[in-house]
């Protein structure tokens, strides 16, 4: 199910090594051949459904977010369309001299005033809409973030409290140490 369980995976292993043991090898490098063997047999896979279990409660906000993202993703294309009608609303009347000395079709100008002002509002619209979709997509993504960190910082937590007595003594595992891991 691409859970990564490591008494499943390496006691063989490591039985064969023990009993292999020589006096050069030490706990390091013991470590370092456990975790090339995981790695080699293929054993420790990233599944996303894992990923999804530690939000399971809170999978209907990554949803909303989700869209509001895509809502956020669609500022481009929807601005080139904006901008592309307002080049083509700027080439619907010829606004040059008359030959009484006046500027343009005073009712081709009235048209394109009405037009352009049009492009303006639909640009404020959009920039409105791009502010709240990043704004909600930032803050539920960022909340669903902070709770699946927090429950798998509680997971990571738990199983080191779980492991034995020796895991603890070796320097590498100092309070100090495994306080550091928890915190970032």
């Amino acid at each position: 199910d691409g859970i990564f369980r490591p008494d499943e995976v390496t006691n063989e292993y490591l039985k064969k090594r023990i009993e292999a043991r020589d006096e050069n090898a030490n706990d390091k490098t013991m470590a370092a051949e456990r975790i090339q063997v995981i790695v080699k047999e293929g054993k420790f896979k990233h599944s996303t459904r894992r990923l999804f279990s530690f939000t399971s409660d809170k999978n209907w906000w990554l949803v909303v977010g989700v869209f509001f993202a895509a809502l956020t993703g669609a500022n481009m294309p929807v601005s080139a369309y904006i901008l592309s009608q307002a080049i083509g609303h700027l080439s619907i009347c010829d606004i040059g001299r008359n030959v009484d000395g006046t500027i343009g079709n005073p009712q081709c100008i009235d048209l394109l005033t009405n037009k352009i002002s049009w492009d303006a509002i639909s640009w404020v619209i959009l920039a409105v809409a791009c502010f709240l979709s990043y704004v909600i997509s930032g803050c539920i993504t960022g909340y669903v973030s902070e709770w699946a960190v927090l429950r798998i910082r509680a997971q990571t937590f738990k199983a080191m409290v779980r492991q034995e007595i020796a895991y603890h003594d070796s320097p590498d595992h100092a309070p100090g140490i495994i306080s550091s891991w928890l915190a970032t």
